[in-house]
């Protein structure tokens, strides 16, 4: 998008809706542009929690990174219970990180880092 060369243009990196701490830092810099205060009261932290109650898998992602950098690092993790989606997502990253074939047939997903390591150093196939 062009934008004349005289106007001031505000980029909101559209991931800081999801990071509190992101959006304020946002919203702070666009006071600063317009030279008018925005009201933080609790309202506002209200209606951003009621925004990211709307947001089924929010925090998935960083869960599976984590766990991922668990088995990385090897420390012993309990796994709570994933979707079929972060259990792919995890299983990727691992056969990229092991060259390993992960099972992908399991009525029941690994329950600790431990048991994924397990797998991977000793029944896990080569790919």
């Amino acid at each position: 998008m062009q934008y004349p060369n005289n106007g001031e243009v505000c980029y909101f990196d559209f991931n800081s809706f999801y990071n509190i701490d992101s959006f304020i830092a946002n919203i702070n810099r666009i006071e600063k542009m317009v030279n008018m205060p925005f009201d933080f009261s609790d309202k506002f932290y209200q209606h951003h929690n009621k925004f990211l109650s709307f947001i089924p898998y929010i925090g998935h992602k960083e869960q599976c990174d984590y766990i991922i950098d668990c088995i990385f690092k090897n420390i012993d993790l309990i796994i709570p219970p994933l979707t079929l989606l972060q259990e792919s997502y995890i299983n990727g990253n691992l056969e990229n990180i092991y060259n390993k074939e992960m099972p992908f047939h399991q009525n029941i997903y690994f329950t600790s880092t431990k048991d994924m390591l397990y797998y991977i150093n000793n029944d896990a196939p080569n790919l």
